[in-house]
């Protein structure tokens, strides 16, 4: 949620608004095989039969235990993407209870306000 600043900056947006919706989350064919992979992931993980410290090493087991979903790894962006949200993320500081937030809006490029739910019902038309 921080780096709504920085893509209000970098494409000059004036408002940014950010709702999140439980219903709306993997709904998908691709959201659907993410979830699985990633639960499959996270279920050896949290018997501790494996360790997983990088996209590389998520990669590697990933396709150990989905052996019919075809996976590419491309290190090379991977590294191009750490590198930029490296320089964006730097200094961005943490919100509090995020999990429980599933409204966000940025104030201006250095700060954003956050809120359990919507305030657009508060707003005039």
């Amino acid at each position: 949620m921080a780096s709504m600043n920085a893509i209000n900056a970098e494409y000059g947006f004036i408002h940014l608004e950010w709702n999140f919706f439980a219903a709306s989350h993997g709904k998908g064919a691709v959201d659907g095989i993410g979830g699985s992979v990633k639960r499959s992931v996270w279920i050896v993980v949290k018997f501790r039969k494996n360790i997983v410290n990088s996209a590389l090493e998520f990669y590697d087991l990933a396709r150990s235990l989905s052996k019919n979903i075809f996976f590419i790894f491309v290190e090379t962006e991977v590294k191009e993407k750490m590198v930029m949200l490296d320089d964006k993320w730097e200094g961005l500081k943490n919100i509090p209870g995020i999990q429980s937030k599933h409204f966000f809006q940025s104030e201006n490029y250095h700060s954003i306000s956050a809120a359990r739910i919507s305030l657009s019902h508060l707003k005039s038309a």
